[in-house]
């Protein structure tokens, strides 16, 4: 059980593709490919795994092309084993809970009773 420390969302462009100031602050901020190469530099994948993820993405990109799409995302998520592990509380939520989960809390709050 991982956590996404650093997402980005890589195009292949370096024009327009850094985040403002004010995104960087969210908490839930997606990275762009300018930040990655600042931040990252480069993605290490041994000769097995290389090969496993340029296979994927021919795939994906044949797929695309084959219903007219020509934009293409690579979603990488890092995580980073130096930082200290966070407890799940610390953790932002990857989706907002929806109305029914959030009134079933308040109801469990109230002992059943909303």
């Amino acid at each position: 059980d991982r956590i996404i420390h650093q997402r980005y969302d890589l195009k292949g462009s370096t024009v327009g593709r850094r985040v403002s100031e004010a995104e960087r602050a969210q908490e839930t901020v997606i990275l762009k490919d300018l930040d990655f190469k600042e931040q990252m530099g480069t993605i290490t994948l041994g000769t097995e795994r290389k090969a496993l993820l340029m296979s994927q993405m021919r795939a994906d990109c044949t797929f695309l092309r084959s219903i007219g799409v020509m934009d293409y995302s690579l979603l990488v998520g890092v995580h980073l084993r130096d930082r200290q592990p966070e407890s799940p509380s610390d953790r932002p939520p990857l989706l907002a809970p929806s109305d029914s989960e959030r009134s079933a809390k308040s109801e469990s709050a109230a002992g059943g009773h909303a």
